[in-house]
């Protein structure tokens, strides 16, 4: 059976320390701005065109 090196360790360890990085920050980032309704609901609008352009891709 194959066993994981040492390089391999690395890469798991440093993408779980960017995506942490990066949640944290999202994280601190949406903590510090005020959100209204619109903003839970529509995810502040950024979904919309997102399921829009899925959509138009499915047909």
């Amino acid at each position: 059976m194959h066993k994981l090196h040492t390089a391999d360790y690395i890469v798991f360890l440093l993408y779980f320390v960017v995506v942490s990085a990066y949640g944290y920050y999202v994280y601190q980032k949406k903590k510090s701005a005020t959100l209204d309704s619109k903003d839970f609901f529509l995810a502040e609008g950024s979904l919309y065109l997102v399921g829009y352009w899925r959509f138009l891709n499915c047909l």
